[in-house]
């Protein structure tokens, strides 16, 4: 990542660390080779699993614990169990959708559920595991040699055997836990807390509209930057603070879908991002 002036052109050699960003200036040019809109399982599990050759950039909008990732609680499903099949999952799956899933598209995402979890398992994702004979308990520790079949699993609604693997009823902030540390230990990878993208930046000279970065706020420092990046990854959540009770964190405005729209991006069945189904609808609380 390199970073100069705005009066400057982009020097892809100038080699600068987060904690210098702009302290000298009210405006700055930063370059990166990837640019990651939103830190939560997404845009940190895409960060971690592209090569250790890219300069790659992670900008939060708030605190890395404030996002749906971190509150999820429940699990993951994947066909694990030596009962269960990829088959049975995509059978399970399109029948709770009702005739509304792409059956390729639930074929390809399903048939990687067991390899997605094992790399889980590899970050150091501490999942509950089977009781041993000893003990009547599911354990849970960090172990990262720990595999899929030793993992203890749940039954929710639409699946027709055990497949949710979990880490206690905390699954989501575990996994992001184990995530954050590995980011923030690899050498080419930096998080930007409380910088929040405004709009991407595209190249109108190019019929396609690439994407070549993004206008960025610095909460910290109050100031703009302009982040200038060869690939820019949209992660940046959901959108239910758009309605008047919502269980979502704050942070999750819809500003990324709004930012692809400006862009030229085409929208498709927005209705089907989840919102968390249970609330207390209590004076002016969701929870």
């Amino acid at each position: 990542m390199s970073y100069l002036p705005m009066s400057g052109l982009p020097n892809m050699s100038a080699a600068l660390t987060a904690e210098s960003l702009g302290l000298d200036s009210p405006a700055a040019i930063v370059q990166t080779d990837v640019l990651i809109i939103g830190a939560g399982l997404a845009g940190l599990s895409t960060a971690l699993a592209l090569p250790k050759s890219l300069n790659i950039t992670v900008l939060s909008k708030a605190a890395l614990e404030i996002c749906s990732s971190h509150y999820a609680q429940g699990g993951i499903a994947a066909s694990l169990d030596k009962e269960d099949s990829v088959a049975d999952h995509i059978a399970d799956t399109l029948i709770a959708g009702a005739g509304l899933c792409e059956a390729n598209n639930t074929s390809r995402i399903l048939s990687a559920g067991q390899q997605a979890v094992q790399w889980l398992c590899e970050q150091g994702v501490p999942f509950t595991q089977i009781p041993q004979e000893d003990n009547a308990e599911p354990v849970t520790k960090l172990q990262t040699e720990l595999q899929t079949a030793d993992l203890h699993l749940t039954k929710e609604g639409g699946h027709g055997c055990r497949r949710v693997a979990h880490a206690d009823d905390a699954t989501g902030r575990h996994i992001m836990e184990a995530l954050t540390i590995k980011a923030q230990n690899a050498a080419n990878i930096t998080i930007l807390p409380y910088h929040e993208a405004l709009s991407l930046l595209t190249n109108s000279a190019n019929p396609n509209k690439q994407c070549q970065g993004a206008q960025v706020f610095d909460h910290n420092n109050q100031r703009q930057l302009t982040f200038y990046s060869h690939a820019v990854v949209l992660a940046s959540g959901g959108l239910g603070q758009l309605f008047k009770r919502a269980s979502a964190p704050n942070v999750c405005v819809g500003d990324g879908v709004m930012m692809a729209w400006q862009a030229g991006c085409r929208l498709a069945n927005l209705e089907f991002i989840q919102f968390h189904p249970t609330g207390l609808a209590l004076d002016d609380s969701s929870f």
